[in-house]
C-alpha cells in the first residue's frame, strides 16, 4: 500500500489507499526551501525563511534554530557518520552546524571559485569529511573539511549553473549532477562524466535532485511544476506523485531507502516509493501472428495495462493513442512480402513489454483466360472483357493487343508515336517495347523478346499494335500457361 503525505490549505495530510487522515503541520501552508534527513536520529529537517524546523514524522514541527543568518538556503544535508554535523548550501556560501542545527557558522573559502552563492552541496559517501559544492562556475570538491579549505574543480565541461548534487551509499563512486538544462552522472568518482539526458522530463525550472541511499538507480528530480522519478538511473521518467503536480519542489531528501520527502511551495510532502519491476501486460487482438493477408493494410488492435500506469504504446516505433481502458486500434500499411510488426508497451516506471508479429502480404491473384481467335477474355471474378482483337499466332508465338489485359490487372499502357514505343506499367514493373525491335527494356534492363527467334517483334496487324503475349505477361510478374488442346491461354497475376 502506498502512503502519501501532501500539503494543502489545511496543513499536511496523510492519504493511505482511499482513506484520508488529517495531520495539521505547524509549518502550515508555506514555502519550504530545503529538506534534510538525519538517519542516525530519524529526524526530518525543513528550512522555512531563516528558521530550521525538525520533525520525527510522529510529532509536529519544532523550531531548532533561527541562526541561519537570514540566508536563503537551497540544500540541507546531514552527516550520518557524525550525527551532530549538518551543512547548508546558501546564497552566502556553505553553512555548517556541529550541534544538530542549533548554531551555524560559515565555512570560509578564500581560494578558487567555490564561494558566494552555493545552490547545491553533498557529502562524499567514501569520506564524509569531504564536500561537493555546486554553483554558477561548476562542481567543486573539498579536501577534508576545515575552516579554510581548498577546493578542486571536478565537474563536467558545462557552462550551466549547477542546481543539485546527489550521492548514494549503494554506489559510493557514483554522483549525479543536475544543471539548469541537463542531468549528468559519474561512475568513477568524478574522473569521467556522462550526460544522461540532454532534455529533462519537465520544461519547468529544475531545482533539486535526490537519490535513494540503498538504490543508486532510484533518482528523483524537483522542478517548478512538480517532482519526477526514475527507477533506471535517469533513462525513463514519471511523476513521483500526482499530488505535487504544479507545486514548486524546492528540495528533495530520501528519509530512509524509499520514503521521499519534498519541500514545496505548499509545505512539506512525503510519499512511500515502491520499486516497480513488473512489466506491463500487452495483449494483441489482431492480426494473428504468421497470418497471410491479401490487403495492403491491416488494423492492429489490442490493449495495454499496468498497475502503476502505462506511459506509452508504440507500433513500429510510432506512439499510438490509448483509450481510457488502455485499448488501441491502429491502421498499418504493408509492403508486398514479409512484414514485421513490433508493438511495445512501456509503463511509467520504464518497464517494457514487446510483441513482434510476422505477416505475409500477397497480392490477390487474378486469372485471365483467353482463346486464340476469340475477342472475349474471361476474368476469374466472372467478368467478360471484350478485346480489341483476338489473340493470333505468328511464327508459333501468340500475339495480342495488350491494353485490355494490362488494364484489367490494374496497370497502364502508354504510346509514344514519334518513337513508336509502347510503355507498360504494372505494380513495380515497367516495360518498354519499340515496334520492329527484337529487344525490350524490362525494369531498366535490355532483354531479348525471344532468344530463339529474333523475328518475334512488336508489330501492327490489321491496324492494331500487337505484342508478344508471353514476353509481356512474364516481364510484368505473371505466369502464362498454354493448353494446346483448346488453344487456351491462362494468365495468372501475380505469378504463384
Amino acid at each position: 500500500m502506498t502512503t502519501v503525505m501532501a500539503a494543502d490549505g489545511r496543513g499536511v495530510s496523510e492519504i493511505t489507499g482511499a482513506s484520508r487522515e488529517e495531520r495539521v503541520s505547524n509549518l502550515g501552508f508555506v514555502d519550504v526551501k530545503a529538506m534534510g534527513w538525519d538517519s542516525h536520529y530519524g529526524r526530518l529537517y525543513a528550512v522555512r525563511d531563516s528558521g530550521l524546523f525538525m520533525s520525527d514524522f510522529n510529532t509536529s514541527w519544532a523550531l531548532m534554530s533561527r541562526d541561519l543568518g537570514n540566508a536563503m538556503v537551497f540544500t540541507l544535508v546531514t552527516d550520518g557518520a557524525h550525527p551532530q554535523l549538518m551543512y547548508a548550501a546558501s546564497e552566502y556560501g556553505i553553512l555548517r552546524s556541529s550541534d544538530a542545527g542549533t548554531t551555524w557558522m560559515q565555512l570560509a573559502e578564500t581560494r578558487g571559485a567555490a564561494r558566494g552563492r552555493i545552490q547545491a552541496v553533498a557529502l562524499d559517501p567514501r569520506d564524509t569529511r569531504i564536500l561537493f559544492a555546486g554553483n554558477d562556475t561548476g562542481l567543486w570538491r573539498s579536501k577534508p573539511v576545515e575552516y579554510d579549505m581548498p577546493w578542486d574543480a571536478v565537474g563536467p565541461k558545462t557552462s550551466d549553473r549547477i542546481v543539485g548534487i546527489a550521492t548514494s551509499q549503494a554506489s559510493p563512486d557514483s554522483l549525479y549532477l543536475l544543471t539548469t538544462t541537463s542531468l549528468w552522472q559519474t561512475a568513477d568518482h568524478c574522473s569521467t562524466w556522462t550526460q544522461i539526458v540532454s532534455e529533462l522530463p519537465s520544461k519547468a525550472t529544475p531545482l533539486c535532485i535526490a537519490v535513494s541511499p540503498s538504490d543508486a538507480l532510484l533518482v528523483c528530480l524537483g522542478f517548478a511544476d512538480g517532482a519526477y522519478l526514475s527507477s533506471d538511473g535517469g533513462t525513463n521518467w514519471r511523476q513521483a506523485t500526482r499530488d505535487l503536480a504544479g507545486a514548486v519542489v524546492n528540495s528533495l531528501a530520501f528519509a530512509g531507502s524509499n520514503r521521499l520527502t519534498a519541500g514545496t511551495s505548499m509545505g512539506v510532502a512525503w510519499t512511500m516509493l515502491v520499486r516497480d519491476d513488473i512489466a506491463p501486460v500487452l495483449t494483441v487482438s489482431s492480426p494473428a501472428d504468421r497470418a497471410v493477408v491479401s490487403q495492403p493494410q491491416v488494423l492492429v488492435t489490442g490493449s495495454a495495462s499496468d498497475a502503476g500506469g502505462i506511459g506509452q504504446v508504440t507500433v513500429n516505433g510510432v506512439p499510438v493513442t490509448l483509450s481510457v481502458t488502455g485499448g488501441f486500434s491502429v491502421p498499418l500499411s504493408l509492403t508486398v512480402g514479409d512484414n514485421a510488426i513490433q508493438i511495445t508497451a512501456i509503463d511509467v516506471a520504464g518497464n517494457t513489454t514487446s510483441v513482434t508479429l510476422h505477416l505475409s502480404y500477397v497480392l490477390p491473384r487474378t486469372i485471365l483466360t483467353l482463346r486464340v481467335g476469340s475477342k472475349t477474355m474471361i476474368v476469374s471474378d466472372g467478368r467478360s472483357i471484350p478485346l480489341d482483337a483476338a489473340p493470333t499466332i505468328i511464327r508459333s508465338r501468340t500475339m495480342i493487343p495488350i491494353r485490355s489485359i494490362v488494364e484489367t490487372l490494374g496497370g497502364t499502357v502508354g504510346w509514344n508515336a514519334p518513337t513508336q514505343t509502347v510503355s507498360v506499367q504494372l505494380g513495380t514493373h515497367q516495360l518498354l517495347l519499340v515496334l520492329g525491335s527484337p529487344t525490350g527494356v524490362v525494369d531498366g534492363r535490355k532483354v531479348p523478346i525471344d532468344a530463339g527467334d529474333a523475328n518475334i517483334v512488336p508489330a501492327i496487324v490489321a491496324g492494331r499494335t500487337v505484342l508478344p503475349l508471353r514476353f509481356v505477361a512474364e516481364s510484368l510478374g505473371s505466369r502464362v500457361d498454354w493448353l494446346a488442346a483448346t488453344s487456351t491461354i491462362t494468365i495468372t497475376y501475380p505469378a504463384p
